[in-house]
């Protein structure tokens, strides 16, 4: 099966990031990224710093999908083209309000 990555122009990930910003053109292609089953339960919030903000629907998502952690960042590096992020701090939907928007 072939990536999106491959139908996409040249530069596309780099263009979307200049005109969006970092954080939003990760948000929008989150799910071409990880695929569209782990992003419905796994929503990218923000990316502050070097660290992924994924908010998770219940706290056993956390475990669950911290063992996956490496492979997430590795799909998303292969996305993008260069590293994006070298960790993912998983949180809970149910235990969250809201993030401040911005990342960093």
């Amino acid at each position: 099966m072939q990536s999106l990555r491959e139908f996409l122009p040249s530069g596309f990930c780099d263009q979307m990031e200049k005109e969006l910003g970092r954080e939003q053109a990760f948000k929008l292609l989150w799910p071409a990224m990880v695929g569209s089953a782990l992003a419905a339960q796994a929503k990218f919030v923000a990316l502050r710093g070097n660290t992924l903000v994924v908010s998770v629907p219940e706290r056993g998502w956390i475990t669950s999908l911290a063992t996956f952690e490496r492979q997430i960042l590795q799909a998303a590096m292969r996305f993008w083209g260069k590293p994006m992020a070298e960790k993912i701090e998983f949180i809970s939907a149910e235990n969250h309000q809201s993030l401040p928007q911005g990342g960093q």
